[in-house]
């Protein structure tokens, strides 16, 4: 139901033929709109580490923000430190794809990574920021001991706001590797 349901992209790659491609893509016409790729993964009980790995490809005609949040123990040069505060249905709204609207629009556009339940609740933010490196990073996360037995949403997405300014996010190579 959104204007720009995450899809796959062919034009920007990290490796293989293609990557998942989030928000609203350069060229288009930007509109208010959530975009969200996710793939549902159990992890066992007994697991004693599950890591988040992938490739991240941020774009935002809105630029970087001067604070955004990375967290966890991420892998990269530019992670800003503080993230913009949102209340509990615009979260939901993010991680639940284009299923909700929030309360009142949100006043920037936003790419995120988080992990979240079926109902769409927030359990671990990863990236909650926007930026614009045009370029591959890598990115490795701890998963929080406390998911383990559960069955958790990867999810990979973009709000844009429609101002003009698109944002989009690609992302690659993306694993959960549980020991």
């Amino acid at each position: 139901i959104s204007p720009f349901p995450a899809g796959y992209d062919t034009s920007i790659v990290f490796a293989g033929q293609r990557s998942l491609r989030s928000g609203v893509p350069i060229g288009s016409n930007d509109v208010a709109s959530y975009s969200a790729g996710f793939q549902d993964v159990a992890i066992p009980a007994n697991a004693t580490t599950a890591t988040l790995t992938f490739w991240w490809h941020p774009i935002s005609e809105e630029g970087s923000m001067s604070s955004g949040a990375l967290s966890g123990a991420a892998v990269s040069s530019d992670a800003p430190d503080k993230a913009p505060q949102f209340n509990a249905e615009q979260e939901r709204a993010l991680a639940d794809m284009e299923g909700l609207s929030p309360a009142a629009p949100l006043a920037a556009d936003l790419q995120y990574a988080v992990l979240a339940d079926q109902q769409g609740n927030i359990l671990q933010k990863f990236i909650w920021t926007r930026q614009d490196t045009r370029q591959w990073r890598f990115y490795s996360f701890d998963v929080a001991p406390s998911l383990r037995g559960r069955t958790v949403r990867v999810l990979f997405g973009v709000y844009n706001d429609g101002n003009g300014r698109r944002s989009s996010v690609r992302v690659d190579e993306a694993n959960l590797i549980v020991c």
